[in-house]
Order: C-alpha cells, then sequence, then structure tokens
C-alpha cells in the first residue's frame, strides 16, 4: 500500500499548496508534523514562500491490477 503525507500551506496570494512526502514513518505525532511544517516555511525548503499551515493527513492508496 502506498502512503503519502500531505502537508498543505497557503502562500501570500492565499492560494493552496500541496507537499507530499513519500512513506512517512509509522507512529508519525501532530508534533513532528508541525514541527517539519515550520521548517518548510520558516526556510523556505521548497522554493515557494509560504504564509500558513492549512492541514496535514496521512494519504493510503492501495493498487489492485485486474488482468484482462
Amino acid at each position: 500500500m502506498e502512503k503519502n503525507l500531505e502537508m498543505k500551506f497557503r502562500d501570500a496570494t492565499k492560494a493552496v499548496r500541496t507537499y507530499r512526502v513519500p512513506n512517512p514513518k509509522e507512529g508519525l505525532t501532530a508534533a513532528e508534523v508541525v514541527a517539519v511544517m515550520d521548517l518548510i516555511a520558516d526556510k523556505n525548503v521548497v522554493g515557494i514562500h509560504v504564509n500558513e499551515k492549512e492541514s496535514a493527513r496521512i494519504v493510503s492508496r492501495a493498487t489492485t491490477k485486474i488482468d484482462i
């Protein structure tokens, strides 16, 4: 099963920017996610200045191949 940590931010124009981290560690806490989001915002890690944290979630996706 594929898992991604999705972190959403708002930029200066209030547009939502989503950043995904594949295969986040098991047992990730809200405090750890907030710390990473703060680092991304403070250090401009992704190259686009973000002004505020919007949300975060872990998304799981299972894919089943169907033979045809």
